[in-house]
């Protein structure tokens, strides 16, 4: 159980977290990451496995706790943002392979937009958030060109 739940972790850190896989694997940080995550879960494994809930509930509820504060994803947030507001950058980026690179840079000028707002799966569709990325984003494409 706990090695089917380190899997699916980091497969959930490679799709919606790339900035913090990166991060880690730069400072070689990644199993220890990992690891002390699953540490959180273990007591949950137990009380569940000794509620006699089934495999796939607690794999479940664990992967929700494992993953609370890695959602929602900033990565995918100012994706999306790109490609609705930003249609024609967007579409350049995927062209040229580098959107994954370029939203990882984004997320350095953005993170201060998100931590203001408390970014959280309850305040990930207020418009005023969503002005300040746009903001955010356009002050960092001034600075590119």
């Amino acid at each position: 159980m706990e090695e089917e739940l380190l899997k699916k972790l980091h497969s959930f850190i490679i799709e919606n977290n790339p900035d913090l896989l990166v991060q880690l694997y730069d400072n070689r940080m990644m199993a220890a990451y990992l690891e002390d995550k699953l540490k959180l879960a273990v007591p949950l494994i137990t009380q569940l496995s000794d509620a006699g809930k089934p495999a796939a509930v607690i794999e479940e509820q664990c992967m929700n706790r494992l993953t609370a504060d890695l959602r929602p994803s900033r990565f995918h947030y100012i994706r999306e943002v790109l490609e609705d507001e930003f249609e024609p950058v967007y579409y350049r980026l995927v062209e040229s392979g580098t959107l994954t690179y370029e939203i990882i840079s984004l997320l350095e000028d953005c993170n201060l937009v998100f931590d203001d707002f408390g970014f959280s799966e309850d305040n990930e569709n207020n418009r005023g958030l969503r002005r300040q990325i746009i903001r955010a984003i356009s002050d960092y494409q001034e600075r590119k060109e």
